[in-house]
């Protein structure tokens, strides 16, 4: 996933690879923000932003007065909210997703969020993300045709998906519906790399055009020893329904 990294996001990256590589041990107390920003040509406020994804990683404590310390069991979770790739872009920049199916189907499953019949046809996609080399999320899409004549394969294999077909379609998105719920599935535990009873984190997401209508449903499975989800949405763009 390659996009153009803030000050705060490169320095986070930077010290999440000195924790993965042991260069900071766990338990071990990091340099003061005064330290970080001299070492790395940064101001205080930018190290301040970059400790906190690292915080809300699960990867340091930081503690008043006491300061800042890796964690005694350093475990990265990626935190996921609504905006997907806005949560990539901050806490797992180095994220990879590929696609897994891209072909017209029937809308099946998705067909009563989407008030349509279950043989109605649809764009239909699987897609898989990971992090060094581990799968975090598997998800299946479903738009309807209305809404995917410009799309392309390439267009949803993209992290930044909803971005680039919202675009390509000149849809405004108005609302997202989203439902949260832990399951067992054989199939998503096997793109997960887990056992077929393994418990899930699922996220099943409608989104809504400037009519209300439902242009699409992304169902998403995520591995729950890498991901924390994050029920907040805070963009002046969308809302949620």
């Amino acid at each position: 996933m390659k996009q153009k990294q803030t000050a705060y996001q490169k320095l986070a990256q930077a010290l999440r690879k000195q924790i993965s590589a042991g260069e900071q041990a766990p338990g071990s107390r990091l340099p003061t923000e005064m330290e970080l920003a001299g070492k790395h040509g940064v101001s205080r406020i930018t190290v301040r932003r970059a400790l906190q994804l690292l915080e809300e990683e699960g990867l340091i404590l930081r503690r008043p007065k006491l300061g800042t310390f890796v964690s005694s069991q350093p475990r990265r979770l990626v935190p996921v909210s609504i905006d997907y790739t806005g949560s990539l872009q901050l806490h797992a920049p180095e994220a990879e997703r590929t696609l897994l199916a891209c072909r017209q189907e029937t809308a099946g499953v998705a067909a009563d969020l989407l008030k349509l019949p279950e043989n109605a046809p649809v764009v239909y996609s699987e897609r898989r993300d990971k992090l060094n080399g581990i799968p975090f999320a598997w998800d299946r899409g479903f738009i309807p045709q209305r809404y995917a004549k410009n799309i392309t394969p390439e267009d949803l294999g993209h992290v930044a998906l909803v971005e680039r077909w919202s675009k390509k379609e000149n849809l405004i998105i108005d609302a997202i519906q989203q439902t949260v719920e832990t399951v067992t599935d054989r199939v998503a535990a096997r793109h997960l790399n887990l056992s077929a009873n393994h418990p899930l984190l699922k996220t099943t997401e409608c989104y809504f055009d400037q009519s209300n209508r439902p242009c699409g449903v992304f169902i998403t499975c995520y591995h729950p020893g890498l991901v924390q989800l994050r029920i907040r949405y805070a963009s002046p763009e969308l809302k949620t329904a």
